[in-house]
């Protein structure tokens, strides 16, 4: 054999090996860089660098720790021993990497104990993920994991990665090196006896060797060169996706700013969209754990979160790099091959259950909105039902129309501060009502309950009355963000001219945008007003309920001694991690906790978010709210406990359609804790017994 071709044989086969391998790695980085880096950078700027402790510790929990990966133990346990197998035999690329120069290799590493042990036991472990990785796409194919080519040549890459790694062991093993600890490594050596190959350095000996390693050698940069230009740009992209997180809460929509400067608003192409976003697109796992949670695609609707980040990639490849400024690009809304369709983007009802699974962190919602964006305000495409309701807040503040005048109507009776009216330096809270509780008849009974409430702990609240505007959040997440802003700054500013320090809403939509998107705006108000300050505190009932309870200001007088499965609804707990309040509150009034097999962060969405309580659900095989009403009612409970207006109708609605509401009541928790603070009537006084 020609010393040139032998490893670590000399200067010759190390200018070879250097030149070979710049190459190499020369055809990797262009990869790279047309590929992702080149594509992603078409997208707007976007500041993704700040907090950078938060930003480490997520790659270290996430990343490190695969913490989202192990939300689902079974396959998030084959992906760690990949992951790690990777990290662990990352010193063995290294020491085979460096044997191209001889007898170089890490301290501590070649004729270690621990060192083979550990490597061979890594390999070992990966060669067990590989199995099981191929049996599952190839025998058990479950519905979420699309078999394609590409990840079984990635997957079968791995695999000869690790047989050749041993291999060149093996043959090393077989010319005399010490190997101790390497089980697996001196398995391989006899496996080459019986297959020839001598002892020492005779030829077949030195072949075998050239031969292991020139076929590892090439396997490793053939996995290199392929992943930039294969579907497991993951691998490469994950931990920069993690890292460059959004660090807010999920439930936050970001603004357009300056909206009324914008020549177009919300996004149909590539360059509509941030950096951040199109990397999102690269990172997707095709692993379709955001698939198999969407209500809209479990309940039939054409709504597919991860073919919306796979469209996305496949476009930019499609369409490729365009230099800034370029008018000609492909739309990504339509019915074509790689589009989002009308039905896809308004299918969406914002739960954030595909980001709470996403192992990458993607960011879904985001980019949903940005298309509603542009089909509401650029086009006016949006459902009828839906522009009606727009319409309606546009006119009377509130989306079923209702004469504005009427808003403080629902607390005729009990007394309830209004500030406009004048009220004392001792009011400690704004009591944001919202539209359900204002208009909708049922909702009221809540808004009355969280009154009676707030008065019975003694705390002085009072309400905005007709000065209160809708929160916006069915508005913004519709796609209508000038509407939005109009109605956020008008609150804001009601507020703040008030002197309002502290507010507390039972809505958790109006919950969540006064306290996490709100915000977005005080600097732009400051541009006018320069004294404004917002400086706002805000809780959801059930927060503040359970501050009362547990501080002893809210006395519980009767337990109601009876049982009711609890509703986690999206905005209050996967979008802002408000879990244990709402139970402990049900606890403290006697209330016995069901939970359905879907709760806490893996809650089912009502099917009202994101605007859809004012659309008409007419696609799939299920209304959403009929899945999970279902759900409940199999837990044999005889209640129902909610924090949201809107869950309560879509429970209201759901227990009809199955023809359970005899057998099933739902409640919102606020009216649940207003009884329970009533004192128990005294029984009437007996008749004196007769003489």
């Amino acid at each position: 054999m020609p010393e040139f071709l032998i490893p670590g044989s000399g200067t010759a086969f190390a200018v070879l090996y250097i030149i070979l391998s710049m190459i190499l790695t020369g055809v990797f980085l262009y990869y790279v860089y047309e590929r992702i880096i080149k594509l992603i950078s078409q997208g707007k700027p976007e500041i993704r660098w700040d907090r950078i402790g938060e930003r480490i510790l997520n790659v270290i929990t996430i990343v490190l720790g695969q913490k989202k990966l192990l939300l689902r133990p079974a396959v998030g346990l084959i992906h760690i021993l990949i992951f790690y197998g990777f990290l662990i035999l990352s010193l063995t690329i290294l020491n085979f990497l460096l044997s191209g120069f001889g007898d170089v290799h890490l301290p501590f590493t070649i004729g270690y104990a621990w060192y083979h042990f550990l490597a061979d036991v890594f390999i070992l472990l990966v060669l067990f993920a590989m199995v099981y990785a191929f049996a599952r796409r190839l025998i058990v194919k479950p519905k979420e994991l699309e078999l394609s080519a590409q990840a079984l040549i990635i997957l079968g890459l791995i695999a000869v990665m690790m047989i050749t790694d041993l291999m060149i062991s093996g043959a090393e093993i077989r010319m005399g090196a010490e190997m101790p600890g390497g089980y697996l490594s001196k398995l391989a050596a006899i496996i080459w006896g019986a297959l020839g190959i001598g002892e020492g350095h005779e030829s077949n000996t030195l072949y075998a060797y050239c031969f292991s390693w020139w076929f590892h050698y090439a396997i490793f940069f053939g996995f290199l060169i392929f992943l930039p230009i294969s579907k497991h740009q993951h691998i490469m992209t994950g931990p920069f996706n993690v890292f460059f997180a959004r660090l807010n809460k999920m439930g936050t929509v970001q603004e357009i700013a300056d909206i009324e400067e914008q020549e177009s608003w919300g996004v149909n192409t590539i360059p509509d969209y941030t950096w951040k976003q199109l990397l999102d697109a690269n990172t997707c796992q095709e692993c379709g754990r955001c698939e198999i949670v969407c209500p809209a695609n479990i309940t039939g609707k054409p709504l597919s979160p991860k073919k919306l980040h796979l469209d996305l990639k496949h476009m930019m490849i499609k369409e490729g790099y365009k230099p800034p400024g370029t008018e000609d690009r492909m739309a990504l809304i339509g019915d074509g091959k790689d589009q989002q369709s009308f039905d896809e983007i308004w299918s969406c009802t914002t739960c954030g259950a595909c980001e709470f699974e996403c192992p990458v962190m993607n960011e879904h919602i985001q980019k949903i909105v940005d298309m509603r964006r542009h089909l509401t305000l650029m086009e006016g495409n949006l459902p009828e039902e839906g522009q009606i309701a727009l319409q309606n807040i546009e006119t009377n503040s509130n989306p079923w129309g209702i004469g504005f005048d009427s808003r403080g109507d629902w607390a005729e009776g009990f007394n309830v501060p209004v500030y406009s009216d004048g009220v004392g330096e001792d009011i400690e809270y704004c009591f944001y009502v919202g539209c359900s509780g204002s208009f909708d008849e049922r909702y009221k009974i809540i808004a009355q309950s969280m009154a009676k409430i707030l008065k019975a702990a003694g705390i002085k609240f009072a309400i905005l009355g007709v000065e209160e505007q809708c929160c916006g959040d069915s508005a913004r997440r519709m796609g209508n963000e000038y509407l939005y802003q109009i109605l956020a700054k008008q609150n804001m500013e009601t507020m703040v001219g008030y002197g309002i320090k502290k507010i507390v809403t039972c809505c958790p939509h109006g919950f969540n945008t006064i306290k996490n998107e709100y915000p977005q705006f005080i600097n732009e108000i400051k541009k006018e007003s320069p004294d404004f300050c917002w400086d706002v505190e805000v809780k959801h009932s059930t927060e503040l309920i359970w501050e009362l309870i547990q501080n002893g200001k809210l006395k519980i007088e009767r337990k109601l001694e009876t049982r009711a499965v609890y509703h986690d609804s999206c905005y209050l707990g996967r979008h802002n991690s408000i879990y244990d309040p709402p139970r402990e509150i049900l606890k403290a009034i006697g209330v016995e906790v069901g939970e359905m097999a879907r709760n806490h962060g893996r809650s089912f969405c009502c099917g009202a978010g994101g605007g859809q309580m004012w659309l008409e659900e007419n696609l799939g095989h299920e209304r959403v709210n009929i899945n999970r009403t279902r759900e409940a009612v199999e837990t044999g409970f005889e209640k129902c406990a909610v924090n949201c207006p809107f869950c309560l109708t879509m429970f209201e609605d759901g227990l009809k359609t199955l023809g359970k509401e005899e057998d099933v009541d739902v409640f919102d928790i606020v009216e649940l804790v207003a009884q329970a603070i009533e004192k128990p009537r005294e029984e009437e006084a007996t008749i004196e017994d007769e003489e």
